[in-house]
Order: C-alpha cells, then structure tokens, then sequence
C-alpha cells in the first residue's frame, strides 16, 4: 500500500520507481545536479526518506519544506491534511 509521503515523493521526485521491498528510489531532488551516480540514490519509504549521497533525511513535512519551500508550520499543516485526505475519513471512536 502505498503512503501520503510516496504519493507526494512521486509528484515532486522525477522517474520514482518502486523497489521489491515497498521503498521507491529517484534522483535526489537536493543533489542530483551536483552528483554524476549512474543510479538514483533518492529512497523513499513508507514514513521517511534520506539520499545516500547527501545525507538529507526527513518525513513528509520536511519534504514539503524543502520541495515547496514551506516554512515548518504550514509544511506540519500541509502534511496532516495530506495524510487526513489520503487515508480518508477515520470513524469516530465511539462508532460501533
């Protein structure tokens, strides 16, 4: 199944493409115009990523501050709305 994060990684990293094991692995958006790897170096899984080239690592959130250029405030907004709307609406607790 696939995570609000990957669907975000897929529409701000160019040629994501799934790995066997549930991961997903591109170009770098931070540093693929500084490295000259013959293979993306860009993972994504189900609730973080990292590059191994340039070590940056985070979560939605910080995706969001650093593709869209979102101060940490309304990249936390954009994320929980973004997980609210891709997981859908939850029951309410007292629901039988």
């Amino acid at each position: 199944m696939i995570t609000a994060l990957q669907r975000a990684a897929q529409e701000r990293v160019p040629g994501l493409l799934p790995l066997p094991n549930g991961a997903w692995r591109g170009e770098c958006p931070m540093c693929s115009h500084l490295s000259r790897h013959e293979q993306p170096a860009f993972y994504v899984y189900s609730a973080f990523w990292h590059c191994t080239v340039c070590g940056a690592r985070g979560d939605l959130a910080y995706m969001l501050m650093t593709a869209d250029g979102m101060d940490e405030a309304n990249a936390t907004g954009a994320a929980r709305e973004l997980e609210a709307e891709f997981e859908g609406p939850s029951a309410p607790f007292d629901a039988v």
